[in-house]
């Protein structure tokens, strides 16, 4: 059991350091963003992940801190794409609520809509749930 507990460490060591530039720079900007709190948790993860993985390779007793790392990434990962659904929802609303926005299949069109720009904005579609997105796809092409 302790030899299979060592290569399955080894290959999650060997996976982690791999995906160490990609997942570090999608923490770093996940960091500055509003939902820091959930890549906190994501990175103490991925850190306990590598230490832990390390550590089994000689001691098995600590395989178990894989596991729980594991699951750390993977309860950040699901807490941040919630928050940002709800962020979506809400500015979904704002901008249905909002008399200066047109929605159209593909999105909104604002021209005074309070966003810090005095020449509006224009948004796709994707933030709300409910809209058949494949209208705008057929509409592009």
């Amino acid at each position: 059991m302790e030899k299979i507990i060592k290569i399955i460490s080894i290959i999650i060591l060997v996976i982690s350091v791999l995906l160490l530039p990609v997942f570090g720079i999608y923490i770093l900007f996940g960091l500055a963003g509003d939902s820091s709190k959930y890549f906190i948790l994501m990175s103490l993860g991925y850190i306990g992940v590598i230490i832990s993985a390390i550590l089994s390779i000689f001691k098995y007793k600590f395989f178990p801190v894989i596991i729980i790392s594991i699951l750390l990434i993977i309860i950040g990962g699901t807490l941040d794409n919630m928050f940002w659904n709800d962020v979506d929802a809400n500015l979904c609303k704002e901008l249905r609520a909002e008399p200066s926005c047109i929605e159209d299949e593909c999105g909104f069109q604002c021209s005074d809509f309070p966003s810090g720009s005095e020449s509006g904005f224009t948004t796709g579609g994707g933030i709300c749930k409910d809209k058949d997105m494949s209208l705008c796809i057929d509409k592009t092409k």
